[in-house]
């Protein structure tokens, strides 16, 4: 599982390749028209909020999966209230953790799209230029 959690956040992190990009000549006027941004004007901070989205869909995914596992032992506790409290308590922890997960994840937005990015208004003090 670790293995699979590295490959998703190196994917996430990794540079949208374009099959256009490949054929056109990254000086001309079509290679520009189609959007293909060039490699080296990417920085670190440009690929954080794609790593951060896979965290989060990460995180989102195993609260889910434990919200199910906890709605099983739920439903197979047979009124037992201690494996019925248990299986509350997985249910509930699991909710407010995909809670603070989409709460992080609004936060992020809005950190990247306001403070983080330069939108051309005002002094140059964004670390990503916006592309509009």
């Amino acid at each position: 599982m670790a293995l699979g959690v590295l490959l998703c956040s190196a994917e996430a992190m990794a540079l949208p390749t374009d099959p256009i990009c490949d054929v056109l000549d990254s000086g001309s006027e079509a290679y520009i028209t189609a959007g293909c941004d060039d490699p080296e004007d990417e920085t670190v901070f440009s690929r954080i909020p794609g790593a951060l989205s896979a965290v989060y869909g990460i995180a989102g995914v195993i609260a889910v999966v434990v919200i199910m596992i906890g709605g099983v032992r739920y439903v197979l506790s047979q009124g037992e209230s201690d494996r019925l409290k248990q299986a509350k308590d997985m249910i509930l922890y699991a909710v407010i953790g995909l809670v603070i997960t989409l709460l992080a994840f609004a936060i992020t937005v809005f950190v990247v799209e306001n403070i983080i990015t330069d939108d051309g208004a005002g002094d140059d003090v964004g670390l990503v230029e916006r592309d509009g």
